[in-house]
């Protein structure tokens, strides 16, 4: 039985627990941009799953955006940047819940391959990275 004071064994249980933490933080952003959208669109509760449970994350901020500018155009721009950090904070969910995860000495290491080009790149070598972005993603 592997000993749970070996220094490999706490790093990488604490980097299981650093991307637990952001996919549950990210859930809640993504909830939130759900009710955001249902309260825009004045749907009835029974209709929430239904008309905003389809859509996946980066249609979701598509949507919500456009809906959001036809109401409130003078604030296009703080849209916009809302928005983006948003899905900029979905590239790190992908990569973090599709990737390839080896262990290593520091803990894990996420090895991504991208759909778009094809590469394969490794991320999130340092543990404190997905600390900053749950730390992000709780403060968007």
């Amino acid at each position: 039985m592997a000993d749970e004071k070996d220094p490999e064994i706490k790093a990488t249980v604490r980097d299981f627990i650093s991307i637990g933490k952001f996919i549950a933080t990210f859930s809640q952003i993504e909830f939130v941009i759900r009710v955001v959208l249902s309260v825009l669109l004045k749907l009835k509760h029974d209709h929430f799953t239904t008309v905003t449970g389809p859509y996946d994350f980066a249609m979701l901020c598509t949507v919500t955006v456009k809906v959001l500018q036809h109401e409130f155009p003078q604030k296009k721009v703080e849209i916009e940047r809302v928005f983006k950090q948003c899905r900029a904070l979905n590239d790190h969910r992908v990569r973090i819940a599709y990737s390839f995860w080896t262990h290593d000495a520091d803990g894990l290491t996420a090895r991504y391959l991208s759909r778009q080009s094809l590469e394969l790149k490794t991320h999130y070598q340092e543990s404190e990275e997905l600390q900053r972005l749950t730390e992000t993603a709780r403060s968007s």
